[in-house]
C-alpha cells in the first residue's frame, strides 16, 4: 500500500474490537442497564449516567490502545529490522507537513518524504528521526481527553486513516456521545429534559462499536513495511 493508495477496505479480523464488546455488555450487565431501564428514580438515573461515563472511557481506550499499539510495533520494527512501517511513514510526513505550516519552523523544514526512497534517505541520515516522531505522538495519546472528532483525529490521521476511512456518521456519532458525556461530567445531565433510558444509551454504544472495530481491523495493513 503505498502513500496515496485508497484505505477503504479492511478485513482483518479485529479481537480488541470483541473484547470491547464484551466488556460494554459486562457494564450494563453490572449496572443493571438493559432496553427496560427507565429513569423511574435517582437511583435508575445514576446507574444509567454511570454507564455513559464508563462506556465513554471504554471507547477513549480503545482508540488510545489502537494508537499505541501502531506505534509500539513501528518502532519495533525499525529498531529491530530497520523497516519502516506504513504508519511510520506517515508519521515522517505529518511531521514536516506540521513544520511547513509553522512559520518560525518552516524555514528549516525538509520537503516532506512523499516518496519511499525519500523517507529511506532521511532515516538513514537520522536513524533517530522517526523515534523522535513516535515520542511526540505518543504524548499526543497521553494527553488526549476524550473521543470526540477532533481528538479521534489527532490521534488516528498522522498514523494513516483519513478522512473517507471512518464509517459515516462515526464521527457525529462521537461528538454527540462526549457532549452526553459532558452532560453528566459537568453536572447538567440531570435535568429533564436530558433523562437518559437504557434504550438511548445501549443503543448509542451499539451504534458506534462497528466504526470503532473498522478502525482496529486497519491496523495490519499500516503496520505493514513500506518497500
Amino acid at each position: 500500500m503505498a502513500l496515496g493508495e485508497s484505505i477503504r477496505s479492511a478485513h482483518s479480523w479485529s479481537r480488541r474490537g470483541e473484547t470491547l464488546q464484551k466488556r460494554l455488555t459486562e457494564l450494563a450487565s453490572s449496572l443493571h442497564v438493559t432496553n427496560k431501564t427507565a429513569p423511574i428514580n435517582q437511583e435508575t438515573v445514576d446507574q444509567l449516567h454511570a454507564f455513559r461515563v464508563l462506556a465513554y472511557s471504554e471507547t477513549q481506550a480503545f482508540i488510545e490502545e489502537v494508537a499505541e499499539q501502531i506505534l509500539v510495533v513501528t518502532e519495533y520494527n525499525f529498531k529491530t529490522h530497520q523497516k519502516i512501517t506504513h504508519a511510520g511513514h506517515h508519521l515522517m510526513v505529518n511531521a514536516e507537513i506540521l513544520q511547513l505550516a509553522n512559520k518560525s519552523q518552516a524555514r528549516n523544514s525538509k520537503y516532506p518524504p512523499f516518496e519511499v526512497s525519500a523517507a529511506h534517505s532521511l532515516l538513514a541520515a537520522d536513524p533517530s528521526l522517526l523515534a523522535d516522531h513516535v515520542k511526540a505522538h505518543r504524548k499526543r495519546i497521553t494527553l488526549n481527553n476524550g473521543v470526540k472528532s477532533h481528538n479521534v483525529r489527532a490521534l488516528l490521521l498522522p498514523l494513516g486513516y483519513r478522512e473517507e476511512f471512518f464509517k459515516v456518521g462515526l464521527l457525529d456519532k462521537l461528538d454527540a456521545f462526549g457532549r452526553e458525556r459532558g452532560n453528566v461530567a459537568h453536572g447538567t445531565g440531570a435535568i429533564a429534559v436530558n433523562l437518559p433510558s437504557g434504550s438511548a444509551e445501549l443503543a448509542r454504544v451499539n451504534a458506534i462499536t462497528p466504526g470503532l472495530i473498522d478502525i482496529d481491523r486497519y491496523v495490519p495493513r499500516l503496520l505493514r513495511p513500506i518497500i
